[in-house]
């Protein structure tokens, strides 16, 4: 578990169902009605797929997660005040993707009513803490029309380095990036001042 300045990071139980349809329910509104808005992988409806289906999926997911031995994955909830407002998964060790070895992996999602107030920023950085305390470096992909998610992993020091047109996503296109610990850092803790210099914040 994780307590940042505002929030908390623990593990999801089947307790947190009806939240997270709810949210999957205005993600996936909310990307509809806006072109930059891409919705969480794991909820995209194919004909014939049910919302329902795809929590239940998701909760059964997170629950074989932790009882990984060793770990790979910590897929957490992000709460505010005690109600959920989404989630933040990063795997811990490479894995494979179209033939390429993929250094960890970053994702998350936030409810749109508490969108555009850096709880997602905040989540990352708590995950991102525990993911450089072993490792260098990060890769992490997002949909190239995702903007709202590009410029968060800008936030975090991502660097653009391929685009991949079908990955393991639903076969959607991805731009890639490498998000490393030494960037992380400096985005983290550093900002020019007007004079030059680095400011630390």
């Amino acid at each position: 578990m994780f307590k940042t300045k505002r929030l908390i990071l623990d593990e999801l139980s089947t307790r947190d169902a009806l939240a997270l349809f709810n949210i999957a329910t205005r993600i996936n509104e909310s990307a509809r009605n806006d072109e930059n808005y891409q919705p969480y992988y794991a909820f995209q409806l194919n004909e014939g797929e049910r919302l329902h289906d795809k929590i239940v999926n998701f909760i059964f997911k997170a629950k074989k997660e932790q009882k990984e031995s060793p770990r790979k994955t910590y897929r957490y909830a992000i709460r505010k005040d005690g109600t959920l407002i989404g989630s933040i998964a990063i795997d811990m060790k490479p894995t494979i993707e179209n033939g390429q070895v993929i250094l960890g992996d970053l994702g998350y999602f936030i409810d749109p009513l508490y969108g555009n107030q850096n709880y997602a920023h905040e989540a990352c950085v708590a995950v991102l803490h525990q993911f450089f305390a072993q490792y260098e470096q990060l890769d992490i992909t997002a949909h190239p029309q995702n903007t709202y998610s590009i410029r968060l992993i800008e936030k975090l020091g991502g660097e653009k380095t391929e685009y991949i047109e079908k990955s393991n996503y639903s076969n959607e296109p991805r731009q890639k990036f490498i998000i490393s610990r030494s960037n992380f850092i400096k985005k983290l803790y550093y900002r020019p001042m007007l004079t030059g210099g680095k400011e630390h914040v």
